[in-house]
C-alpha cells in the first residue's frame, strides 16, 4: 500500500500526463468511454475552479485568456496579454430614493466554480467560471419596497480605456486610462 502522499503524487502524475489528451478531447485507448468522460469532467472542473489567495479568490479563464481576481467587493479581470483591465463591483441596490449602499457583503462564499457575495437577505451576487468565461448575475429573493424603479447599480473599478464617440454611434480605444469610483 502506498503512503497517502505518494498515492497523491502518482495520481497527479497520471492526471498531468493525460493533459494533452484532454486538450484534444481524445480518449486514451485503455479507458472506457464512461471512464474518459468522468475523468474529462473532473479535469474541466479543476481548470475552472476558484482558488483562495491572499485577499480573496482567483479564477483562470483558459478559453478567454484572462485571470479574474475577487477581492470581497467585486471582480477585476486582467488579460494574459494586453495592457487593459476591467473591474466591476456592486455600488447599491434597492429602489430609487431608498437604495442600500453596498459597502461590504455580509458573506462571501466559494464552491468549486462559483463565488457568491451575499449583500442582504434579499440580494446575492454570483459569479460562475466556466468553459465560456465568467458568468455574472444576481438573485433577488424579494421585491424592494416602494413604487419606483428597482435598481442594481454597479461601479467600474477600472475601465478598458474605451471612449464613446460624441455621436454615440461608436467607440474608440483611448490612450488615457481612467479610474472611476
Amino acid at each position: 500500500m502506498l503512503h497517502p502522499r505518494l498515492r497523491r503524487a502518482a495520481l497527479a502524475c497520471t492526471f498531468f500526463s493525460l493533459a494533452p489528451c484532454f486538450a484534444q478531447n481524445s480518449s486514451p485507448t485503455k479507458l472506457s468511454d464512461s471512464e474518459w468522460k468522468s475523468l474529462h469532467a473532473a479535469y474541466q472542473d479543476a481548470r475552472h475552479r476558484l482558488f483562495a489567495v491572499d485577499g480573496g479568490f482567483e479564477a483562470r479563464s483558459f478559453g478567454q485568456h484572462y485571470l479574474a481576481r475577487f477581492d470581497g467587493r467585486g471582480v477585476r479581470v486582467v488579460p494574459d496579454r494586453g495592457d487593459w483591465e476591467l473591474g466591476l463591483e456592486l455600488a447599491s441596490f434597492g429602489r430609487d430614493g431608498t437604495r442600500t449602499d453596498a459597502l461590504a457583503p455580509h458573506l462571501v462564499r466559494s464552491q468549486h466554480r462559483t463565488l457568491e457575495h451575499v449583500w442582504s437577505d434579499r440580494v446575492t451576487e454570483w459569479y460562475m467560471n466556466g468553459d465560456d468565461g465568467l458568468e455574472h448575475g444576481f438573485d433577488v429573493r424579494t421585491r424592494p419596497q416602494g413604487r419606483r424603479s428597482a435598481v442594481l447599480r454597479a461601479a467600474r473599478a477600472r475601465d478598458l480605456g474605451v471612449r464613446v464617440q460624441d455621436d454615440r454611434l461608436g467607440a474608440r480605444r483611448s490612450t488615457a486610462r481612467a479610474n472611476s469610483p
